[in-house]
């Protein structure tokens, strides 16, 4: 539940309305929501407090794929570390800090 919510890249998206908040993700109980794609959770390999370890099914932008991610809570809950586990995971991960 800790990591559920609306966080960006840039924190000044937070402020923008949708469609303009290009670095925004929003978590809920079962899905990721980015600005041109969604994720619906398929399987949790891994959860505490802190951290999921978790499969979802994308789609957007007309395409489908699947994803493995890891999103843990950083900076006592102001921020959130993801990182792509299988197909993307020589990208570093991304930080992101919770929007008000």
């Amino acid at each position: 539940a800790a990591i559920r919510g609306r966080w960006a890249i840039d924190a000044a998206d937070c402020t923008k309305r949708p469609g303009t908040d290009l670095t925004v993700l929003t978590i809920d109980a079962a899905n990721l929501r980015f600005h041109e794609s969604h994720g619906e959770l398929d399987r949790v390999r891994e959860s505490d407090a802190a951290r999921i370890v978790a499969d979802y099914r994308f789609s957007g932008e007309g395409e489908e794929w699947d994803r493995q991610m890891r999103l843990e809570l950083a900076d006592d809950g102001r921020g959130l570390v993801r990182q792509d586990l299988d197909e993307g995971a020589d990208a570093p991960p991304v930080r992101y800090s919770r929007c008000a």
